[in-house]
């Protein structure tokens, strides 16, 4: 019995690009299709041919141009199938051999690729300083220049800052931390590394809306919140700060009082509020974070021991950082701050809480933009020197009178208000000293 053939290309091909039948041997089982030497090019072709003509109703035509452009891309894709197939049926053992390396190698990097990554920045950047400075020194003995020793340690300043930034942006955590306090000692640190770090005071990669979204009703429940803006205004080493409303009902009667400062919505029952929402696994992070914090601190300091007082640094500011992640701390000590800069009477503005949680911290909008920013303080004609010596002022209180004080003092959390578009008037320099006298004679 015999069937008539439904397409002629079945019964026999007759492309010219297909080759001849290969003879099978008597002794050996016959090959995968795939496997055979068939030519790829005349499958892709047989394949084009095959849908025109099923489709002979379509109101398109192909080409001869499109048509050898889809036939280069399917023989691309047929030759790199057969190929990758071929090495397998041929090479099993060592195909089986490099999938379980690969295995291993994702597993390794799943568990250690964040502990990797902090010692590869690490011993790189030291290798780096240590290197130059050892090159340098031998240098000098054969008459270099002290203009050109600075050009070289500049080059290095500038390619080793970036990728050093980069590096924590990816990491986060205590990191972060670290890089903005070194980011504001611009007369500790190189001005390369002063500008790469900057980028951490407020312009770290937020997280997503969903993460947001579920941390605010965990914490706060529904109906606390009448709107949260995206995306946020900044993002920080913790958290990330939204602007939205906060209902007025769902406010305890003691902060009313503070609430009434911020601005009201259209409707007068919701004022609008700064909320700050902590980072996902930002506090595990941190706490695994610190031992690495604190190995590569023993390293600098059995490099070069003047890094010693480091160490010491380190340990108690580990005590602290644990306190920093629960917002409710940071929201007694807005408390505290506010009344006693009030008490000295001193021109200071501390948002106040108005709800706070161990993940979540709702405080009043307090306009304002960055002390750093030299445009805005030239469009606003601040007086410069006034400003910086009501801040001296505001600190001297804090840490000499109140014994109470922010120890983050980076150009992301000192901000500065124009009233009215116009800068306050210059404070009183001796405003603090009579009250320290008084203080002294009290004692």
């Amino acid at each position: 019995r015999t069937h008539a053939p439904t397409h002629p290309r079945t019964h026999a091909p007759t492309h010219p690009l297909h080759p001849p039948p290969h003879p099978a041997h008597p002794f050996t089982q016959p090959a995968h299709p795939l496997l055979t030497g068939t030519s790829t090019t005349a499958l892709a072709l047989d394949a084009i041919d095959h849908v025109h003509l099923c489709a002979p109703q379509a109101s398109f035509k192909l080409s001869d141009t499109l048509r050898d452009a889809w036939a280069k891309a399917a023989t691309l894709a047929a030759t790199s199938s057969v190929e990758a197939l071929r090495f397998l049926h041929m090479q099993p053992l060592l195909c089986a051999s490099a999938l379980t390396a690969l295995g291993v190698c994702t597993c390794v990097y799943w568990l250690f690729g964040r502990l990797a990554r902090i010692w590869g920045v690490t011993l790189l950047a030291v290798t780096a300083y240590w290197s130059a400075g050892k090159l340098l020194g031998r240098a000098k003995a054969f008459g270099i220049s002290d203009e050109t020793t600075d050009a070289i340690y500049s080059r290095l300043h500038g390619l080793m800052a970036p990728l050093v930034c980069s590096q924590i942006v990816a990491l986060r955590s205590v990191f972060v931390k670290f890089g903005q306090y070194i980011s504001g000692r611009a007369d500790l640190i190189p001005p390369e590394w002063a500008t790469a770090l900057q980028r951490l005071q407020d312009d770290l990669p937020p997280c997503g809306t969903g993460h947001v979204s579920s941390v605010l009703s965990r914490e706060l429940g529904c109906g606390a919140l009448r709107s949260v803006e995206s995306p946020p205004l900044a993002s920080a080493s913790v958290a990330q700060v939204h602007c939205g409303y906060v209902e007025c009902a769902s406010l305890a009667a003691d902060r009313l009082e503070a609430a009434s400062s911020s601005q009201p919505s259209a409707d007068g029952k919701a004022v609008r509020c700064a909320i700050k929402v902590q980072h996902k696994g930002v506090a595990s992070l941190m706490q695994k974070d610190m031992v690495s914090a604190r190995r590569i601190a023993r390293l600098l300091r059995h490099l070069r021991p003047s890094y010693a007082p480091l160490v010491v640094v380190l340990e108690a500011w580990e005590r602290e950082m644990y306190k920093e992640l629960d917002f409710t701390h940071e929201a007694r000590n807005l408390d505290i701050v506010h009344a006693n800069l009030r008490k000295a009477q001193l021109p200071a503005i501390v948002p106040r809480p108005l709800l706070a949680s161990k993940r979540v911290l709702v405080m009043g909008f307090v306009d304002g933009f960055k002390i750093t920013d030299d445009e805005a303080l030239a469009v606003h004609g601040v007086d410069r020197e006034a400003l910086m010596c009501r801040i001296v002022q505001v600190y001297a209180q804090q840490l000499f009178l109140d014994g109470f004080f922010n120890a983050d003092p980076h150009a992301g959390n000192v901000f500065v208000r124009v009233a009215g578009g116009e800068a306050p008037n210059r404070p009183s320099s001796h405003n603090l000293s009579r009250r320290r006298a008084r203080t002294k004679a009290r004692n």
